[in-house]
C-alpha cells in the first residue's frame, strides 16, 4: 500500500477530503495541548467533568468541527479556537 500513497493523496486533494482533514486538525490539535494561549486540554477535562455532573450519556463528547466547538452536556457551545478564556 505505501507504493500507492501518491495516488491516494492525489485523490484526497481532488475530492476535497484533504482540505476537510486539515480544517479538523487545525481545531483538534488544541485539545491535546495544555499550555496557553493555544492549548485547550484543560477545557476538555472540565467539560467532561461537567458532562458527568449533568448526567450526560456516557460516550464521546459532542464536537462541531465546522464551528470548532465542543458541547459539555448542555446546548451551549464552547469555542475551542477563540482567544478568550472559556467558562466551561
Amino acid at each position: 500500500l505505501p507504493h500507492k500513497l501518491p495516488q491516494i493523496l492525489d485523490r484526497y486533494i481532488e475530492t476535497g477530503r484533504a482540505a476537510r482533514m486539515q480544517k479538523v486538525l487545525e481545531c483538534a490539535w488544541r485539545l491535546h495541548w495544555w499550555r496557553r494561549p493555544h492549548g485547550r486540554a484543560f477545557e476538555v477535562v472540565v467539560c467532561e467533568l461537567k458532562r458527568r455532573l449533568l448526567g450526560a450519556a456516557a460516550g464521546r463528547m459532542r464536537m462541531d468541527w465546522e464551528a470548532c466547538a465542543m458541547y459539555c452536556g448542555d446546548d451551549t457551545p464552547v469555542v475551542i479556537n477563540g482567544s478568550e478564556w472559556n467558562n466551561v
